[in-house]
Order: C-alpha cells, then structure tokens, then sequence
C-alpha cells in the first residue's frame, strides 16, 4: 500500500515545559546495550538521578508524548522512563468488535550485564486518581545490560466484551496523567525471579497537568482570535495534489485539528489509503498543519467575510466540478494504439473510445460508444451510471485539475468527439 505523501514546513504547538524530580517506576526486553552497572538488586538511586525539562506534547486526543522521557526511577539496576500516553481504538468501525486500549508507554533500561530484568505491576493494581482501575503489561524481561523500549501498561474499554476492572475511570488519553502504581522490579534467573523491590510510578508532583491546561488556554485564546478563520475551514473540505500525478488527498477540517485522507490511482482502479489525524494552528497567514514527527504544512489563505480560499493547490468539490467542465482526451500505445475521450456537462456525462485494429487491414479500428449517463463527485472520481465510468478519476497536477483514464492524464481540448468514422490509426 502507498504511503501517505504530505508536503512540509514550520511551527509548533501545546509544548510544555515542565520541571520534575527523580521518581520512581518501569518494564522489560531486550536490544541495545545500556552500559555496565553493579549486580546488585537493591534500589539505590543514583545522587543525581533527577529529569531535565520535561516537555509533554498533546499530539492528538489519542497521544501525549514526553521530551525528554520522564523518568521514573534512574538505580544502580535499572532506569525506566515513561515514553508516551496513547489511547487506540481497535477494531475500529466493527460495530461487535471495536473498543479502546489505554496504555502507559515505557522504556526499560537494564544496566547490570550479569542479570536479566522483570517490571510489572504486581496483580495488576494500579490507581486513575483515586480509582483503582486494573492494568495488564506486556512482561517480556529485559536482558541484562539491554534497553526494552517496546513496554506498556494497559487497559481495557470494551464494550462488547471483556474490559480492566475499574476502567469507567478512563475516560480520555488525558486521565492516564493520573496514573499511579507501585511497580515490581525483578531480578530473573531462567524465568524464576529471585530478588526484587517496589518503586511508585506517579506523575503527581510533575506539575504536568498544569502545564497542559496552561497551553490549552492559550490554544482557546488562539482559537477565539482566529474564530473566523476555523469556522470557515470547518464549512468545506479541501482536495490537492498527494506527491505524484496519480496521488490525490482530502482535508477535512474539525473542532480539534484536520483529517487527512488519500486515494491512488493505477491500472486496476482507484485505492484509499488509511486517514490521518494532525493537529492546526492558524496565524495572520497560514494554516499550519502538526504532525506526529512536529513537522508542519503551512497552508497560506486568504480570508474575505465569512469566505476561506487555501492557497497553492487546494480545490473545494465545486472548484473541481467547475475545471472538469468540457472535453477531455487521451491517446495510449500499449498492445495496439488506443483513443479515450470524455465530456463532462454539469451532471452529465458520455464517452467513447477506439483501438488500432491489430488484426485488420491498416488504418482500420474498432468504436465503442458513446457511452452515457449523470454524474457526482466522489473522492478521487465519480458516481455515475454511465458504463465504463470507473475507469475516469480526477486529481489535482501543478495546480490544475486534471482527468485521467487510470493513470493516464488526459488532455483538456476544445475538440468534440471524433464519432464513429471520425478517427485516424
């Protein structure tokens, strides 16, 4: 399947600087080396174990990310370090089968080579605030003098089956900043533990959730002031050029950021590829884009009244109903030569095409058509009753709309139809 293909540029968003001390926490695998250390099983915390500047990333309603990783406990025999907060709905749009999975993400870093690790929560009792809501782990040990980044806490909404006890108390990603519990840290021998102690995982006291209502205020603030400008956007959807001439995508935009989606055109038909959600801000003039890896599309605009116009390549369904309008034609040699022609009249539509005959004497061919019928748009190409209609797509190429017959662009002509007797092999 193609890759989602998006064009970028600058900026930033709800970034959070917040302070915090050396706690305590973890989880475990294994991958790269993570350095010498004592084979000691005690906790001892190193003198000057506490966290940088943490900054907590809100990426979407379903991520919270941390930069740097926020470190839980930094001993003699292990550093873990809470990587992300994620909330995934699986099985998402099967009416018996989707539900939501939490999860508290984590890094493991075992620093004794002589031993192997084991973190986990011990019966799985671990607290939402004042709740006690049950949490799973993937327990896979961390061999000694390795690094498991590939750890998580979870939880269970489902609706339609078996869910975490307690889980009621999660509501949204948000709620897992107040996540707390007393971790196990294990020494393994053969899959037998034979020491361990208990570190407490909480990001109470991190000023955390503070932090990111201080920036979400700011974003309402941001939001007030370009009211007009995100009411406009929220009224139309927007299509443009996905990276190649027979990629096309599709922004919507919402209360809470933009969804972007694609479509690709080859040889069997049209194809979509999975949607993508990304976060917006707006200034005086661009509409920025945030991605998961912080890189932004600035989308220049221009707002008169209550009416947006997105700049280099952007086309509403209407603007594309209007380029489409007229005649449009394509020649291709594969197997013999081929001629494809099409005429677009404001909900009406008909073809017709010719092949070389390969088998005839020279210049004769054979005619199909004309094909008729009434049309509307859909994302990439066209509901229609005519025959052969699905073969037609639209996109969007050097900021023009243009048609193509599979992957094949045609040319947009003043030229009417050839008919019948009218073509030349």
């Amino acid at each position: 399947m193609k890759k989602l293909i998006l064009m970028a540029l600058i900026s930033s968003l709800l970034l959070m600087a917040v302070s915090c001390g050396s706690q305590t926490g973890g989880t475990g695998q294994s991958g790269s080396d993570a350095g010498s250390g004592s084979s000691a099983i005690s906790g001892n915390q190193e003198e000057d174990s506490q966290s940088p500047s943490i900054t907590a990333i809100i990426e979407s309603e379903k991520l919270i990310r941390f930069e740097p990783e926020y470190v839980v406990v930094d001993d003699d025999n292990v550093k873990i370090e809470i990587t992300s907060l994620t909330m995934e709905i699986v099985n998402e749009g099967n009416e018996n089968y989707e539900y939501r999975e939490y999860k508290v993400n984590y890094t493991v870093t075992n620093k004794n080579k002589e031993q192997d690790l084991n973190v986990f929560i011990p019966n799985a009792g671990a607290s939402i605030g004042a709740y006690t809501v049950q949490f799973s782990q993937n327990v896979i040990e961390t061999k000694g003098g390795k690094i498991n980044d590939t750890c998580y806490f979870n939880c269970i909404d489902n609706p339609n089956g078996w869910s975490s006890e307690g889980v009621d108390h999660v509501q949204s990603v948000r709620d897992l900043l107040d996540f707390e519990a007393e971790i196990t840290v294990g020494k393994m021998k053969d899959n037998i533990m034979q020491e361990s102690y208990s570190v407490e995982a909480s990001f109470a006291g991190a000023e955390v959730k503070d932090m990111i209502a201080e920036a979400e205020a700011e974003q309402a603030a941001q939001k007030e002031k370009y009211k007009d400008v995100y009411n406009a956007l929220a009224s139309n959807v927007w299509y443009f050029n996905g990276g190649s001439d027979t990629t096309l995508n599709r922004i919507s935009f919402t209360d809470s950021g933009a969804v972007i989606g694609q479509v690709y055109f080859d040889g069997n038909g049209k194809h979509e590829n999975e949607s993508r959600d990304v976060q917006v801000s707006v200034d005086d003039s661009n509409i920025n884009l945030i991605f998961e890896d912080e890189s932004v599309a600035g989308i220049p605009y221009t707002l008169e009244e209550d009416s947006i116009t997105l700049e280099g390549g952007y086309f509403t369904a209407e603007e594309i109903e209007e380029q489409i309008q007229g005649y449009w034609k394509l020649r291709t040699v594969s197997f013999g030569t081929h001629e494809f022609h099409i005429h677009f009249d404001k909900g009406s539509v008909e073809s017709e095409r010719a092949s070389e005959a390969l088998d005839g004497s020279n210049g004769e061919y054979y005619y199909y058509g004309p094909d008729e019928g009434q049309y509307t748009l859909n994302f990439g190409g066209f509901d229609t009753d005519m025959r052969h209609g699905s073969e037609w797509f639209y996109n969007i190429v050097d900021g023009e709309v243009v048609i193509l017959h599979y992957d094949n662009i045609c040319e947009h002509t003043d030229e009417g139809f050839p008919g019948e007797d009218g073509y030349s092999f």
